[in-house]
């Protein structure tokens, strides 16, 4: 696939995370998801408060700066994107873990955010490698006699 495509691809996936992300901790803060607080029995959260929180700085905030990143072409485009994908499929893990006794099998959502997370940091690690290997190239043109 070229790095074009692989750029609109991981741009696209890192948007629908940040807007994803950024919505749902939206929607905890103000009350809109109806999430039994017994969930959060055993965890550091007394509420939802802290949740929403982390999805709407770290998940969203991280998808949100390799969107941008991304889509201009920046030169940390890739690590940005390896970072987002870092940062969701963490955020998943600690949630199957601090949730297992609220619900003991992983929801289809999670499996499909951790799964997103995990793509992003793949074609995030491909578009390094690629832009890496462009910078090397462009110096030795440069420096060439």
């Amino acid at each position: 696939m070229k790095l074009k495509t692989l750029r609109l691809i991981t741009g696209l996936l890192t948007s629908f995370t940040a807007l994803t992300a950024i919505a749902g901790g939206l929607a905890l803060l103000a009350g809109l998801e109806d999430f039994p607080l017994e969930w959060l029995e055993g965890t550091p959260f007394p509420d939802f408060t802290i949740p929403g929180f982390i999805l709407i700085c770290i998940v969203g905030g991280s998808s949100l700066v390799a969107a941008i990143l991304v889509f201009t072409k920046h030169q940390f485009a890739g690590v940005a994107a390896i970072v987002a994908g870092t940062v969701m499929m963490g955020e998943i893990g600690v949630e199957l873990i601090i949730l297992n006794d609220a619900s003991p099998e992983p929801h289809w959502i999670q499996v499909f955010y951790f799964l997103l997370g995990l793509t992003v940091f793949i074609i995030g690690g491909y578009i390094r490698r690629e832009e890496s290997t462009t910078d090397i190239r462009d110096n030795i043109n440069i420096h060439s006699p």
